[in-house]
């Protein structure tokens, strides 16, 4: 140490290229993290992630639900259903789910012993939950009724929320329908499900070039044969 304090004009001018060493390792580190940041956000701005007023959902060591408010090549700006302001550094963000609409759309499926009686009940529990911007964007609605049997009816319901407001849905709701109902009027249920139009289009598509691609090479063994 005493001869590199030497060569390199003595003990003080060694201190200052120590400091100034540690100061350009520190830098470097905080560049390299802004670097990583501006790349991810600059794959993510071609790929066309997400852009400023999308309702998104960001997976990243928490899932982060909100408006894009900001998107720039290191961070994104979202605002969340309850007001507050959320920053992400891209590089955190390992996966996004796009809202098309804004909204999220659920079902609500329960089998009761009486049509009528239940259809009732379903009017009557659509007046009392909230409706509004932040919660029930639409109040539930009977989607579809399919008398199984004399005593057994399969009542659908879809009910629209905010992003983050499911429990409304699968907590409150299917609460009330339980509560409200008749004894023995509810056979099964409520149970409720997520609805993607765009999603369940694309599964049957895939489902039925599949079933066609099957039937094919069963076609075509048979005819080896």
């Amino acid at each position: 140490m005493l001869s590199v304090a030497q060569l390199t004009g003595g003990v003080e001018r060694l201190t200052a290229l120590a400091g100034a060493s540690f100061a350009l390792l520190v830098a470097a580190f905080a560049a390299q993290r802004v670097l990583i940041d501006m790349i991810a956000g600059f794959v993510m701005f071609i790929e066309r992630w997400y852009s400023v007023g999308d309702t998104v959902v960001l997976q990243t060591a928490y899932e982060l639900q909100g408006v894009v408010e900001d998107v720039s090549l290191r961070r994104t700006r979202l605002r969340a259903l309850n007001g507050e302001v959320i920053y992400v550094h891209n590089s955190q963000i390992s996966a996004v789910r796009l809202l098309p609409r804004g909204v999220k759309e659920l079902v609500v499926e329960l089998f009761v012993s009486d049509r009528e009686a239940g259809e009732r009940l379903v009017a009557e529990v659509a007046t009392i939950v909230p409706e509004g911007p932040t919660t029930l964007v639409r109040r539930p609605w009977i989607d579809s009724v399919e008398q199984l049997s004399d005593d057994l009816t399969r009542i659908s319901l879809r009910a629209t929320v905010a992003p983050g407001r499911e429990w409304l849905v699968e907590g409150f709701l299917c609460d009330l329908l339980k509560e409200r109902a008749d004894e023995g009027l509810i056979v099964h249920g409520p149970v409720t499900l997520a609805v993607d139009e765009r999603k369940a289009r694309s599964f049957a598509r895939a489902s039925a070039a599949t079933r066609r691609k099957d039937a094919r090479a069963r076609h075509e063994a048979a005819g080896a044969v």
